[in-house]
């Protein structure tokens, strides 16, 4: 469940399958306004587990459903909404929180 060197990717801790093949690394892209159209960023920004289904399938490759997001392990869905939540942050809120760790 660790963060690759690829940007905007996460490797998971467990395979799931997507088209009948074995993924174990998920990209997620930044989604464009009208890709909000239906969720609430409050709850996006609070990694609600209802806003992070709707999300999810609409910015990540290769596609995850929604059946496959209820299947992920609470550590791998936890990884992949940090990950989107980081697309709400200006780019220098968030190097100047990369700095600081």
């Amino acid at each position: 469940m660790s963060k690759s060197k690829k940007p905007n990717t996460v490797i998971l801790s467990t395979a799931i399958t997507v088209d009948g093949k074995d993924v174990t690394e998920v990209q997620l892209r930044q989604p464009k306004a009208g890709e909000l159209r239906g969720l609430k960023i409050t709850e996006v920004l609070q990694m609600d587990v209802n806003a992070m289904m709707a999300l999810l399938p609409r910015i990540t490759t290769p596609t995850i459903i929604d059946s496959q997001i209820s299947a992920l392990s609470p550590a791998d869905l936890t990884s992949l909404a940090s990950e989107a939540v980081l697309f709400f942050v200006s780019p220098s809120k968030l190097k100047e929180i990369q700095d600081n760790s």
